[in-house]
């Protein structure tokens, strides 16, 4: 069995140099883009969120009544009250994994 903690020390010096790899590719794109709009001679605005983007940023999506999406206990995958829309098959397992993972509906959407 590992040890998870033993784990997470030993990986912990990578942290920062993912986020600094992460910004750096960023950066990377937000270059690109402005770039590519000056070359086509129009303006290069930042993306700004909808009211309903900012909304899903703030709605953390969790499983409720034990089943998860895939089992839904004879009911075609969707449990009592709101449960939402169906989902395609082959996008049930994806899901099922994000939902444990305590992500919002926005970080769901990206993913």
């Amino acid at each position: 069995m590992a040890n998870v903690d033993n784990g997470k020390k030993k990986t912990a010096a990578f942290a920062p140099l993912i986020d600094q790899r992460a910004l750096a590719l960023l950066n990377e794109v937000k270059a690109a883009y402005q770039l590519q709009a000056a070359q086509r001679g129009v303006p290069a605005p930042e993306p700004v969120m909808t009211a309903e983007e900012k909304e899903a940023a703030n709605l953390v999506v969790e499983s409720v009544g034990g089943g998860g999406r895939g089992g839904g206990g004879g009911r075609g995958g969707r449990g009592g009250g709101n449960a939402g829309p169906a989902l395609p098959t082959e996008m049930t397992a994806e899901f099922t994994l994000l939902l444990g993972q305590h992500k919002t509906a926005l970080e769901i959407r990206d993913f």
